[in-house]
């Protein structure tokens, strides 16, 4: 029986893939230079939000794509112990 482990290997490369696009992502500028406080703080307060928020998201797939990856070592160590007790 063959077992086809290319959905798990898949995933693990579109979520590494995915991190790296957003490790890319442009910062937002820091400063609307507006001259006006309460609008300058809000979006300087977004623009590191949004940073921190990429930030995350990126471990978040990071860790998704390693998850992945150790699932597929697994299955696959389990699947030889289980083909060396019936082949035995």
């Amino acid at each position: 029986m063959r077992i086809d482990y290319s959905a798990l290997e898949d995933a693990a490369k579109a979520l590494a893939a995915a991190a790296s696009q957003v490790n890319g992502e442009p910062t937002a500028p820091g400063e609307l230079g507006s001259g006006a406080a309460a609008p300058n703080d809000a979006h300087r307060n977004a623009a590191s939000g949004r940073r921190s928020t990429l930030n995350n998201l990126s471990e978040l797939m990071t860790a998704q794509s390693k998850s992945c990856t150790e699932m597929t070592t697994l299955f696959k160590l389990l699947d030889a112990q289980i083909a060396s007790q019936v082949n035995s």
